[in-house]
């Protein structure tokens, strides 16, 4: 999985293509039995090394709020509902709660049924939207090719080099997928006119799977909650854990 945002991020993605390229160009050439083992072992430790990269999610996310809200409980767990006019179908909508619910009860907020016992004290209005872009770029490709190499002892070997074979054109397509949250305050089963916090949490990758961008997305939006007021920032999370 890689999500890609910055020159950085194509560096890193690129140092991981050229690592493997290295790796496959040693592993099939006839040179190969040539190189020390000690030469070799060093080669494919600075190829594990460069295979490391692209770790990172990143995602931008912009929050408004006048938190906290007077009617917040002293207790630790926040008691909250979702709300029940959501845009999202119902699938959509089941989906999207199953996964909000399972994130906010690890950060001690609590789903209530609307139990005296425990009224909820926020109101949770939850969005998804995912949206394709389709780009065509011509790139150059390589073909493998052996070419025999003289040694200084007058012996011929063969090697296999990569040749450059033209330009292909390519389909890249990259999703934008955006989680916009509203948070309103409930006093006696009313919600406030305007929302108490709203937050939005973006991305851009070529990964089409919501199940595996949405817990990250959930994630940076409530990094340091309730966050800067008014203001876009872009939140890293790193992904090897």
């Amino acid at each position: 999985m890689f999500f890609s945002f910055s020159r950085k991020d194509a560096m890193d993605q690129f140092a991981c293509y050229c690592a493997s390229v290295v790796l496959g160009f040693w592993k099939t050439s006839s040179l190969s039995r040539f190189v020390p083992t000690l030469k070799r072992a060093s080669l494919l430790a600075c190829v594990l090394l460069l295979s490391g990269c692209a770790t990172q999610f990143r995602a931008q996310v912009s929050s408004q709020h006048t938190w906290p809200p007077a009617n917040l409980p002293a207790t630790l767990q926040l008691p909250y509902r979702f709300a029940s006019d959501s845009q999202q179908s119902n699938e959509e909508r089941l989906g999207l709660e199953q996964q909000i619910d399972k994130f906010l009860s690890m950060q001690f907020w609590q789903l209530t049924d609307g139990q005296a016992a425990s009224p909820a004290v926020l109101e949770l209005a939850p969005s998804y939207h995912k949206t394709m872009q389709e780009k065509r770029v011509w790139e150059p490709y390589y073909i493998p090719m052996s070419v025999p190499i003289r040694t200084n002892n007058g012996a011929t070997i063969w090697t296999t080099q990569m040749i450059y074979g033209g330009q292909r054109e390519r389909l890249i397509r990259t999703y934008e997928m955006r989680l916009k949250i509203d948070l309103f305050s409930l006093t006696a089963g009313q919600r406030s006119a305007q929302p108490v916090w709203a937050g939005e949490a973006s991305t851009v990758s070529g990964v089409d799977n919501a199940n595996a961008v949405l817990p990250l997305l959930l994630e940076a939006l409530f990094k340091d909650f309730p966050g800067p007021n008014g203001q876009n920032r872009q939140v890293t999370i790193e992904l090897s854990r």
